[in-house]
């Protein structure tokens, strides 16, 4: 069945804003540092395109642990 007049769910997040908020945080950081992200889907993207080398481990209840570590 068609209807009309139904509202569109607003989405959690814009994912541009994610990435660009990622880039920004990984280029501020120096290698050793670390910081905690509810998930791992735009990372390993974000630090490609600002050239860093990172590493994630899953927390149990806190999302993931990022670390730069180049």
């Amino acid at each position: 069945m068609i209807e009309t007049n139904q509202s569109v769910p607003v989405g959690r997040y814009h994912s541009a804003e994610v990435r660009e908020t990622l880039r920004q945080t990984l280029s501020a950081m120096q290698p050793g540092q670390s910081f905690l992200w509810p998930e791992n889907k735009y990372v390993y993207l974000a630090a490609r395109q600002v050239g860093v080398k990172i590493k994630t481990r899953k927390v149990d209840g806190c999302g993931y642990r990022v670390w730069r570590v180049r």
